[in-house]
Parts: C-alpha cells; sequence; structure tokens
C-alpha cells in the first residue's frame, strides 16, 4: 500500500509504503492506494506518466486531453532490495523527492527530451516503438479511457456544485494533471488527478 497525506502540497513529503493498513500511522486523512508493485520498467527505472486534460464542462461532459505529457522518472533502478519501500528514490516518480537525489540527471537541452529524469510523453513513445512490439496506439487509447473513466467518478458532484454556483457555465473550464502508471502487462493506472498540475 502507499499512503500520502490528503492535504500534500504535492511534493512528496510523507508519502510512504506499508504491506498492510494496520502500519498506517495516526495520519487525520490520508489517501491510501495499492501499490503497484509490476511496473513497466525503462531501463530499469520505473516511471509514470504526466497527462494534461481540460474540461470544459461536466454536464454534458467534454474532456480535451493534451497530445503530450510527461514521462517522470525514479533516479534509482529497481532492484532486489526495491520491495521494502524503504528507498523512496526506487519506488516513487515524485520529481521534487528525486531531483535531491544526487543521482538525478537535469535536462541538459531542451531538444534532447530523453536524457533525463523527466521524458515528453512523445520520447516514451518513441522509445516503446523502436524497442518493442508495443501498440503504442492501443496502449493511448486504453490510458484515454482510464482517464475519462476517472473524471466520470467524480462527474456528478462536480456538475451539481457548477449548477449551484456558476452563474455561466459556459464560460469555464479546468486543467488537471493526470498521474498514470503503465504496469508490465500495459494496464494504465490512474494513480491521482491533481486540480492544480504543475
Amino acid at each position: 500500500w502507499i499512503v500520502k497525506p490528503a492535504l500534500s502540497r504535492g511534493v512528496g513529503e510523507e508519502i510512504y509504503l506499508t504491506t498492510t493498513p494496520h502500519e498506517i500511522k495516526g495520519e487525520d486523512m490520508c489517501l491510501v492506494q495499492r501499490y503497484v508493485d509490476k511496473p513497466l520498467l525503462v531501463h530499469g527505472y520505473k516511471f509514470d506518466l504526466k497527462i494534461y486534460i481540460c474540461v470544459t464542462s461536466f454536464d454534458p461532459l467534454r474532456i480535451y486531453m493534451y497530445e503530450d505529457g510527461l514521462t517522470r522518472f525514479s533516479t534509482v533502478p529497481v532492484g532486489a532490495n526495491s520491495g521494502d519501500g524503504s528507498d523512496k528514490h526506487i519506488c516513487l516518480t515524485n520529481y521534487d523527492i528525486n531531483r535531491i537525489n544526487r543521482e538525478h540527471v537535469n535536462w541538459l537541452k531542451e531538444s534532447v527530451d530523453d536524457f533525463s529524469g523527466k521524458w515528453s510523453l512523445g520520447a516514451l513513445l518513441r522509445y516503446m516503438r523502436s524497442q518493442s512490439d508495443v501498440d503504442v496506439t492501443g496502449l493511448m487509447l486504453c490510458i484515454e479511457d482510464a482517464i475519462i473513466r476517472a473524471v466520470i467518478c467524480c462527474q456528478r458532484p462536480i456538475a451539481d456544485a457548477a449548477r449551484s454556483w456558476v452563474k455561466h457555465r459556459s464560460n469555464c473550464f479546468e486543467l488537471y494533471g493526470v498521474d498514470v502508471l503503465i504496469d508490465r502487462h500495459l494496464k494504465p493506472w490512474v494513480l491521482e488527478v491533481n486540480r492544480v498540475p504543475n
């Protein structure tokens, strides 16, 4: 399990792994998720995606997905000792956690987007096409479907709130950053949806 404080500032503070819910510390409010322990790896490193979406209407639902995004990597390769969760630089892809690791490589040039702790989504897809027989188009359709399902989960309460509080709903939109992890079976997992994406 992975435990995150509910009122996190998004910088990876106080995130930890546990093998049983009984080990969860006494936080006032926290989010507990099943830890995806068999992620797809690139050169032995765990990664996740930040996909940007714009919702221009919740009733009817209208979502636009930006064609590119970010791929964020851990800074220590997954190995024999990575299962216990003691090294956040292996288990977590949070940029703020990994940028302080001395193994982190910053982007050297904007034109080189596949040599650092962050790649563009396009760089990841090019890598996947070159390394294997992955159906990248099918994978992206599965990611889109997972994102749509996540937004549908919160559609009704947001639409109800908009009807109550927003006089001219057609003038409103919301940008979100959706964190997605891909497991080794190429199944996308929506980890979280950030209302204030960085």
